[in-house]
């Protein structure tokens, strides 16, 4: 069974989406923050852009780290428990509180926008809950209790889980508010940590888009002022350097970070549609393979219908086969006699 993102094996598009991430990086750095042309233009694309990747390997390492998982199981076993004093972790109540404040700056941000189908539980006070709950989030197993009919069977886990919860086959659990596997990130995404999964792509939206920008500006720096950008790369490298390659090196930046921010983009604008109409990827593939089903059930029963007629309604006009034509005229002959 798998908890999250960074339990081994990793994906191999995981590995390539931290390779990818990690080349860009180095390539603005090392290249196209250098080129600008303006000393304070440098700065601030720079410093903006250090924000945002920083933001973007943050949001990654937590949205794969988060774990999912269905844990209504764990609650009910230790429901019954005392919750008296135990001993303090002070780096566990420290993680905690930092982990809580991300989370509500997280709905701050993205509340008012998504619409998801959960059960009302979660429209509960467990949203509303505050900064340093009492006894300072020792116990995390401290919910509201859950109804019965929000409550399902999982055969495949074999134990119950709440209404909206599925099981992935590739993660081997239930996922709690189940939405989709994904693969770049090695994990699951649901309830949990879906509002994380959603900024980690609005950010690396914004790091494409600037890193396809400074690619542009350098290209056309190539043509409009090539003494200057010889002259500054001689001075920050101590190297001739055709303005040939550097114009290919900046088309081919510019092309990857567009591939890159058209993919990311369909996929971000998908998922907007998708909580405007209050609905989750996994509703969506279940609506369309119903879709394709009942588009293949009307096929074969218009085939079966034209069958049905051509049949019914053929030419009355067929001459009839030769064994047939003999029999009937040897039956009038011996009538005849």
């Amino acid at each position: 069974m798998r908890r999250h993102g960074w339990q081994r094996p990793l994906h191999p598009l995981q590995i390539v989406g931290m390779s990818v991430f990690f080349f860009l990086v180095a390539a603005f750095y090392c290249f196209l923050g250098l080129f600008l042309g303006n000393r304070i233009a440098e700065i601030a694309i720079t410093s903006i852009f250090s924000f945002v990747a920083f933001s973007v390997a943050f949001l990654f390492v937590s949205c794969a780290a988060l774990d999912p998982t269905d844990r209504t199981v764990y609650r009910k076993k230790t429901k019954g428990k005392s919750t008296a004093f135990r001993k303090l972790n002070y780096g566990f109540l420290l993680a905690q509180v930092v982990l809580r404040v991300f989370r509500k700056v997280e709905r701050k941000i993205l509340g008012t926008f998504i619409r998801r189908k959960y059960p009302s539980l979660w429209k509960s006070s467990l949203l509303r809950e505050p900064l340093f709950s009492f006894p300072l989030v020792i116990d995390d197993s401290v919910a509201p209790e859950i109804r019965e009919d929000e409550i399902s069977f999982c055969l495949l886990c074999d134990f119950e889980v709440k209404k909206y919860s599925k099981h992935c086959r590739t993660c081997n659990r239930c996922v709690e508010g189940f939405d989709h596997h994904c693969r770049w990130l090695n994990n699951c995404v649901g309830r949990k940590n879906y509002t994380t999964f959603i900024l980690l792509m609005v950010f690396v939206l914004t790091m494409l888009m600037i890193e396809g920008g400074s690619a542009v500006a350098i290209f056309v720096r190539c043509f409009v002022n090539r003494k200057g950008i010889e002259e500054e790369f001689k001075s920050r490298f101590h190297l001739k350097f055709p303005r040939g390659v550097l114009a290919t090196a900046s088309v081919l930046l510019f092309l990857m970070s567009t591939y890159g921010a058209a993919a990311l983009g369909q996929l971000f604008f998908f998922h907007m549609v998708l909580i405007r109409k209050g609905m989750r990827t996994y509703d969506y593939i279940l609506a369309m393979k119903e879709e394709n089903q009942s588009m293949e059930l009307e096929s074969l029963e218009d085939s079966e219908s034209s069958s049905d007629e051509s049949i019914d309604f053929g030419s009355p006009e067929k001459k009839q086969p030769f064994t047939s034509q003999l029999k009937c005229s040897g039956g009038r002959r011996k009538t005849q006699v």
